[in-house]
């Protein structure tokens, strides 16, 4: 939700396709950016604090620890999110997003109405307006509404994938990630690139992330099938990055334009 009301304020900014196509494409980049020193941040100081664990069998007092600090991992970097998101939500809306007229004047009907009844109504219009008189953005809907869910499932399964098949410890895990985010970032720009060469064709560029994001995927299945596979797994999380970065500033530039 904090996403999609960033990105209602861009419109505002601009009605030049060359222009909004730029600052799609420098938020995306940012809010990967971000993603990249968080990670950086929490796998640094759970190395330096000495949580990081391996895999390797031992008895049920290692399993233990194994688990001890897989728990303190992850209340450490709860920690940290929480800290960064009380600094930066209050300045964000504090400071940065300001007042905008609105779009039009209630009725006096309306007026009498809960500003929850009022965005229901609102949605239901939208949606009937959409699926009776603009095809193409219907069926493009669709498509994010199972896409957009399954890119964020995958980080997920990945963990999950690369713990319990490939056999990585929780610093091997951060660093696939961290290599997946920082992909993320030229895939930002790529999928500027693809819409501006393509006369503002922002579709074609989500077909090519997904594209990449499925052939990856494929290559995954096919090469990493047991533990000691890290050089691959690195090299393949790159392919995941672009795929997600380019796949993320393509459909916010649809949604825009």
């Amino acid at each position: 939700m904090y996403v999609m009301i960033s990105y209602s304020y861009l419109p505002d900014l601009t009605t030049d396709k060359a222009i909004m196509n730029q600052y799609t494409k420098q938020f995306a980049a940012c809010s990967y950016v971000s993603m990249v020193l968080y990670t950086a941040i929490v796998v640094g100081v759970t190395a330096a604090l000495g949580l990081m664990s391996n895999n390797d069998e031992g008895d049920e007092q290692q399993e233990q620890d194994q688990i001890d600090n897989e728990v303190a991992t992850a209340r450490l970097a709860q920690s940290v999110s929480f800290a960064l998101c009380m600094i930066g939500l209050p300045v964000a809306w504090g400071c940065l997003f300001g007042k905008r007229p609105p779009l039009r004047i209630l009725t006096e009907r309306e007026q009498q109405l809960s500003l929850c009844w009022l965005g229901l109504i609102q949605l239901r219009n939208t949606i009937r307006e959409i699926w009776n008189r603009h095809l193409r953005l219907k069926w493009f809907y669709i498509s994010i509404m199972f896409s957009d869910p399954a890119i964020m499932a995958l980080t997920i399964l990945a963990i999950t994938f690369l713990t319990d098949t490939l056999q990585f410890n929780a610093q091997q895990n951060g660093t696939a990630m961290l290599i997946m985010m920082i992909a993320a970032v030229p895939g930002a720009y790529l999928g500027a690139c693809i819409t501006k060469r393509t006369n503002h064709n922002a579709v074609l560029s989500s077909m090519v992330a997904l594209t990449i994001l499925i052939v990856t995927t494929v290559l995954v299945a096919v090469f990493l099938d047991g533990p000691g596979k890290q050089t691959i797994t690195y090299i393949l999380a790159v392919g995941w990055g672009l795929g997600t970065g380019q796949k993320w500033a393509s459909d916010r530039m649809v949604l825009l334009l």
